[in-house]
């Protein structure tokens, strides 16, 4: 993903842009792309797990979706503390 991608996501009416692979691209990367667009909400997708887990935490994405085993786990980040859901593998929700 990049910045322009980005931005043509929000200004299309996109209120959470995914950003995939996020295991490939790093936090770090994803820190430095929220810098100039600290407006547009970001979700962690692909290659999250227990270990680099802790690391998106501290960018502070709107989300973050881990893939573990046979559950689905996200955890919904807002100013007021972590929200999280676990859902059998497969199964689609929303938070």
């Amino acid at each position: 993903m990049t910045p322009t991608e980005a931005m043509t996501a929000r200004e299309n009416g996109v209120q959470i842009v995914k950003v995939f692979p996020a295991g490939v691209l790093g936090p770090n990367y994803i820190k430095q792309l929220k810098g100039p667009l600290s407006q547009i909400d970001m979700m962690a997708v692909g290659g999250v797990n227990l270990d680099n887990f802790s690391d998106f935490i501290k960018v502070r994405l709107s989300m973050i979706s881990l893939l573990h085993f046979l559950w689905r786990v996200s955890c919904y980040i807002t100013k007021y503390g972590y929200e999280i859901a676990a859902l059998p593998y497969g199964t689609l929700f929303s938070l």
